[in-house]
């Protein structure tokens, strides 16, 4: 158990807005899509003031998910009604360095994970999506890239125009609990990038996606790198300027190694930042830093 839990290159772009039906299929896919726990994770976080944010903000999650050991399974969570999708994430309750985000990305107007858990025992996951009102200039933009066997890929998508990044995300198309995301974040406010691991034998593909927007108050928030020992699963976080909220998130790893991968990234308990694990399976040790985007005014 994480004793940490919550605080409170070319590229073939395709644009894609809400409401599009994306879908994809995993190849060497194992396992069963998740069933929703016992109620263990409230439903909606509210944060703790409304004044200036953006009409409709809401952070909900799926509630305490299933993630048998030795499979991948996939997670989802809609938006409600009259509302679109900004950003989102995942936590995975295990503390073991083979439990890991293998996909964790925007679609359906709402946020999907896969989880790897190659762990040793069963564990449990919860899906977050951020949620509000379709601001001005609202598109979700993609790119795909190369996943090499045995090698670190890293892929960045803009946002056209004069929009920037509200939150990302990155899906892999290689259902391998050996094939996961090292990090996920936003490099500055135009953009998205994500560095997958593969360290299986087969070549794939990933995709990164930007959700773009405009919206009062929006700004880009970096914590402090946080050291991530050899062996060990590490906790980071940051947080908005009071009084905003996140509108998604992510984590850096300076590590381009494969055994480094992020177990976690998701809105704290209060929401009012953002908060990652980092598995560190390497021999060497790394750093790890929480990014998250802060609206409201």
């Amino acid at each position: 158990m994480k004793w940490v839990r919550r605080f409170g290159v070319s590229a073939l772009a395709v644009c894609v807005v809400a409401g599009s039906g994306i879908a994809f299929g995993k190849s060497s896919r194992v396992g069963r899509p998740a069933r929703l726990g016992a109620g263990k994770v409230p439903s909606v976080q509210r944060p703790q003031h409304t004044s200036g944010l953006p009409k409709n903000y809401t952070i909900v999650n799926s509630g305490t998910l299933s993630a048998p050991n030795g499979s991948q399974t996939h997670g989802t969570k809609a938006c409600p009604t009259g509302t679109v999708i900004w950003g989102g994430g995942v936590w995975i309750s295990s503390g073991a360095l083979g439990a890991n985000v293998n996909s964790s990305y925007p679609t359906n107007n709402g946020w999907v994970a896969d989880v790897n858990n190659a762990g040793g025992s069963d564990t449990t996951f919860v899906v977050y999506a951020i949620c509000a009102k379709r601001p001005n200039l609202y598109l979700i933009q993609s790119a795909s890239f190369s996943s090499l066997a045995g090698h670190q890929a890293s892929g960045t998508v803009p946002c056209p125009g004069t929009s920037k990044v509200l939150g990302g995300g990155g899906y892999s198309d290689l259902g391998l609990t050996s094939v996961n995301i090292n990090s996920t974040f936003p490099p500055n406010k135009r953009s998205w990038r994500v560095d997958m691991n593969n360290a299986s034998a087969s070549n794939g593909t990933f995709v990164v996606f930007t959700v773009c927007g405009k919206t009062a108050g929006r700004t880009n928030v970096v914590g402090s790198a946080v050291s991530n020992p050899a062996g060990q699963q590490t906790h980071s976080f940051t947080l908005c300027p009071a009084p905003q909220v996140p509108s998604g998130g992510g984590e850096l790893s300076s590590s381009n190694n494969t055994g480094v991968n992020l177990n976690g990234s998701a809105p704290v308990g209060n929401g009012n930042g953002w908060e990652s694990w980092e598995n560190n399976a390497s021999a060497l040790t790394a750093n790890t830093t929480t990014y998250v985007i802060c609206v409201g005014t």
